[in-house]
Formats: structure tokens, C-alpha cells, sequence
């Protein structure tokens, strides 16, 4: 009985210091052709804490790969008057990042829509859809 308690409490633990590790290691090579910034909310119509760091975090990789699309993908939150997509956009222009460089997803409202509408402006720009 100890033996079946002790696999099946290590096909738990396994993966998911697997997925913790593997979540936390930045794998770019800063050769992708697109970034995909997510939205993290607004408050008051101002950017959240993590939505910041997302960017900040953007902002580096646009550093190191200048030719990069950035794709800012977050729509208009319950209580907002702008969506998170253009107050990403704003943030980045404002660091410099040049506004031909950022592409506006600004219909999403969840992580899955997220994805499928970026996707559409990816294939739309004719970009790689394999790097990004």
C-alpha cells in the first residue's frame, strides 16, 4: 500500500515541478517573429501591476529583436472605457517602441480569445505563425 501511495504522490509531484520549471525559463532565441502581450486588466483605466510587468517585459524583448510585431491583445474590460489593447499600445509607443511595430488585438475578453484572435491578425499580416 505504501508503495502505490508513494507513485502515485510522484506522478503528481513530477510534472508539476516539470511545468513550475519549465514556466519560468525564458526559452526565446529573440529570432521570433511575433510577440503576443496579454491583457491583464485595467482599474480606473489604468494599467494593472502585472499588465506593467508584461510589458516591461515586451519592452526587453523588443530591445533585443527591434523587427519584432507585437501583438497587444486584450479587449474592453466590464467597467472600461478603453480597451486593454490600446492602453498597451500607449505604454509601448511611450517607451518608444515605434507604433508600426505593435498590432492591435482589441476584441478578446479571455485567454482563448486571446489566442484565436491574434492568430487571425498573425495570418492576416502574413507573419509566421511558427515564431512567435
Amino acid at each position: 500500500m505504501g508503495v502505490a501511495v508513494l507513485c502515485f504522490c510522484l506522478m503528481l509531484i513530477i510534472p508539476s515541478v516539470s511545468l513550475a520549471v519549465y514556466g519560468h525559463s525564458d526559452n526565446a532565441d529573440h529570432n521570433e517573429d511575433v510577440l503576443i502581450v496579454l491583457g491583464a486588466g485595467l482599474h480606473d483605466n489604468e494599467l494593472s501591476t502585472t499588465l506593467i510587468q508584461r510589458l516591461e517585459k515586451a519592452y526587453a524583448y523588443y530591445e533585443k529583436n527591434p523587427d519584432v510585431k507585437i501583438i497587444v491583445s486584450g479587449g474592453l474590460g466590464n467597467a472600461s472605457q478603453r480597451s486593454e489593447a490600446s492602453a498597451m499600445t500607449e505604454y509601448l509607443t511611450d517607451r518608444g517602441v515605434p507604433s508600426g511595430s505593435i498590432l492591435q488585438e482589441d476584441r478578446s475578453h479571455d485567454t482563448k480569445e486571446n489566442f484565436r484572435y491574434s492568430m487571425e491578425l498573425i495570418r492576416a499580416n502574413g507573419l509566421d505563425e511558427q515564431s512567435v
